[in-house]
């Protein structure tokens, strides 16, 4: 939801929409990575409150030993963000919706036979 007025404004927060997105996607390719998995099997929205939870706690860390520790704990907690699998499910059965019928056909009046002629 962009609640921005100007133009200027709408355009740095579409910008920065973008940029998110792009973020959580590189943080799930990642995470795919080390859990040897496809990326399209993580949830997106789980990742990205993956990543919003451990967003300040990155701001905090000063050193690179830290910010790798945080890395590994983000991992591990990416492992429950995957979807399940659902490959084996049958498939629903499909509806088969009867055939629309057209417009009944109009139905002229009939002439009447004047009384005089016969």
């Amino acid at each position: 939801m962009i609640e921005a007025k100007s133009k200027d404004m709408v355009q740095k927060e579409l910008v920065l929409a973008v940029a998110a997105c792009n973020l959580t996607r590189a943080t799930m390719n990642q995470a795919a990575a080390a859990l040897q998995c496809n990326p399209r099997h993580l949830s997106y929205l789980l990742a990205q409150e993956t990543i919003n939870a451990f967003l300040p706690a990155f701001a905090n860390a000063t050193t690179h030993p830290q910010r790798e520790q945080l890395m590994q704990e983000m991992l591990r907690v990416f492992r429950y963000s995957k979807l399940p699998d659902r490959s084996n499910r049958s498939p629903y059965q499909t509806a088969i919706w009867p055939r629309g019928s057209s417009f009944p056909s109009r139905k002229l009046a009939k002439k009447r036979k004047s009384p005089g002629k016969r």
